[in-house]
């Protein structure tokens, strides 16, 4: 950001030929990675203070979709650029707003945090690294809170012998040997 600086052209030029080399010189000496890098960094922190801050308390439809937004561009940039902590104290606050692993009462706004963990999943998978064990936990919960829903209250009663589940997998594992072999 220094150098954009001292590169800056100087006043008396005129005006159209100001616009066309500022835009140049700015084009071809700095990067935009090279600028957004250094900005998050500083400001990652109050940023996911605030963030957390307007979801926890808010009930605005408006306004948990723009926090949620912010994470969700947050965790991408943090991913993109390699800052690890700042990529994992974000997933990992995502991962807490969902209260999959809490005895809270789940609302529409901690249902929107986990649709959008799971699209972070999906869409920045490859570049979330060590920042996949909340997600997999939530992921894990999730199966958890369906498998009670269908009315199996543990994995003892969907892993019992003779059960309609067992049978199914068992009946899909046969099939499929039989059709690779």
């Amino acid at each position: 950001s220094e150098q954009m600086f001292k590169k800056r052209p100087s006043k008396n030029m005129s005006s159209r030929k100001l616009n066309l080399d500022s835009s140049t010189q700015l084009t071809d000496s700095v990067s935009p990675a090279d600028v957004v890098k250094p900005m998050f960094d500083v400001t990652w922190g109050p940023l996911i203070g605030t963030l957390s801050q307007v979801l926890e308390s808010s009930t605005n439809e408006t306004s948990i979709a723009l926090c949620l937004s912010g994470f969700v561009y947050s965790i991408r940039l943090a991913s993109h650029s390699g800052m690890s902590l700042a990529r994992n104290t974000f997933v990992n606050s995502l991962a807490k707003f969902t209260t999959l692993g809490s005895i809270k009462e789940m609302k529409s706004k901690n249902i929107e945090c986990i649709r959008t963990l799971l699209s972070i999943a999906i869409i920045d998978g490859e570049y979330l690294g060590d920042s996949w064990s909340p997600i997999l936990q939530c992921i894990s919960q999730l199966g958890r809170l369906h498998l009670f829903a269908s009315g199996l209250d543990s994995e003892d009663q969907f892993l019992q012998v003779g059960s309609p589940q067992l049978t199914k997998i068992s009946e899909a594992a046969r099939e499929m040997e039989e059709n690779n072999g």
